[in-house]
């Protein structure tokens, strides 16, 4: 899932709905290093405009995924996606560290080809932090 904005309001909507995939992809905002947490309000009208304000944090996402029984194995080397697989296959992931912040990946968006190793800070992630409280 990756849409730049609704991404947790979208995952959530399909899970509710009973989809229950294997494995789980999904874009997560690595500004918010575990174990904070930030969900984007819902915003039907929302266009990324390249900063921080998009999407959730990945323990935002580890928390809704573990709700429905999925867990995260790993992240890509950008710190961009989140790879979640469904607890019938934990089995095969004993390698995999039981710690959210071994698997967190933080913003290394240079890797792949960009001039940042993180997205500007926007106005409307600062105020939805402070109004938050």
């Amino acid at each position: 899932m990756d849409v730049d904005g609704n991404d947790w309001h979208f995952v959530k909507a399909l899970l509710d709905a009973g989809t229950r995939p294997s494995l789980f992809v999904t874009e997560y905002n690595a500004k918010f290093i575990p174990p904070i947490r930030f969900v984007m309000d819902y915003d039907r009208a929302h266009q990324w405009t390249f900063d921080d304000y998009f999407g959730a944090g990945f323990s935002s996402f580890f928390d809704l995924f573990s709700e429905y029984g999925y867990f995260p194995v790993c992240c890509n080397i950008t710190g961009s996606n989140a790879f979640f697989v469904h607890s019938r296959y934990k089995y095969l992931f004993q390698d995999v560290p039981g710690y959210v912040d071994r698997i967190f990946v933080p913003p290394n968006y240079f890797l792949s080809g960009l001039e940042c190793a993180g997205h500007p800070i926007s106005l409307k992630t600062s105020s939805a932090i402070v109004n938050r409280g």
